[in-house]
């Protein structure tokens, strides 16, 4: 059991970080998971995240109210909005920023900004950027109830984006009390589930709103609604090596990460086209 440590960001901004923790650092290639809102947006009062790299990975960002101005190094400027994938791939090397402002439709914003480490074969791929429009996330019925394969594949159904490695990541928008979800993993997959609101039972634990369960290596993934209830239920395939972690750069080299410290201070990434201000390499990070 997981249980999200809330953290502040920038301009007061609080979110859930479930992983990386103490008590685990990835669930397959699941490296980060946040969980950012319910808040409230004013005109006027939008937060934004100044340029900063990746490397190494790839940023799923999945949004249930609100909007993110989103751009990149690549060129692109694009606007997410609920139930899209946006899915950038750093590979060698990529920069972005983030503008959360009032939308027009909603005055709250909420989503999950995760990243998922990429295969080490794959870590020096070129960078890339994908906007899937929500009318093309692919919706599943499971057990009688739907899910959005945000990304990934989950029995025998394929998310939009392009995936380099084994993985899934379902969104139930509500299951209802007594209903129940089972899936047996892979033995080389493990899972977890995030209570996004509502509550579950899962192996005689019960789950709330911002808890996760994480489930072992070719185990049963199992659990029943006790209340309407909103989550994410993702897993995949374990990578034969580690992974190194220091602020938006993962790696499976340690040499890597320092080089990528050294280009970021010295301001060797791409460019932002149009945007001057970018966040500051920090001193420490820690988990």
């Amino acid at each position: 059991m997981i249980f999200s440590k809330r953290k502040g960001l920038d301009q007061n901004i609080l979110f859930r970080r479930s992983l990386p923790c103490s008590k685990k650092k990835m669930i397959g290639p699941f490296i980060f998971f946040d969980h950012i809102g319910p808040m409230k947006i004013e005109t006027g009062k939008e937060i934004y995240f100044n340029a900063h790299p990746h490397i190494g990975l790839s940023n799923l960002t999945y949004l249930f109210e609100g909007s993110v101005d989103h751009r990149d190094s690549l060129g692109n400027h694009v606007n997410i909005k609920p139930f899209e994938t946006a899915w950038m791939t750093a590979g060698n090397g990529i920069v972005h920023s983030e503008k959360i402002y009032f939308n027009k439709y909603s005055e709250t914003m909420e989503g999950v900004f995760l990243r998922i480490a990429l295969p080490k074969e794959q870590e020096n791929r070129n960078p890339s950027f994908e906007h899937i429009d929500s009318k093309n996330v692919p919706t599943i019925n499971y057990m009688g109830q739907l899910f959005s394969i945000v990304a990934g594949s989950f029995d025998g159904f394929h998310g939009a984006v392009q995936a380099y490695s084994s993985f899934f990541c379902l969104h139930s928008q509500l299951m209802l009390p007594t209903q129940e979800f089972s899936y047996e993993l892979p033995q080389n997959y493990e899972a977890g589930v995030y209570v996004l609101s509502g509550r579950i039972e899962s192996e005689e634990e019960i789950l709330h709103e911002g808890m996760m369960k994480v489930y072992d290596l070719g185990s049963q993934i199992k659990f029943k609604a006790k209340k309407h209830s909103k989550l994410i239920v993702f897993g995949g395939e374990i990578f034969p090596e580690d992974r190194y972690i220091w602020w938006g750069f993962v790696s499976s080299s340690r040499e890597k990460i320092e080089i990528a410290k050294r280009k970021w201070k010295n301001q060797e990434f791409p460019k932002i086209y149009g945007e001057s201000d970018y966040a500051i390499l920090p001193e420490e990070w820690s988990i």
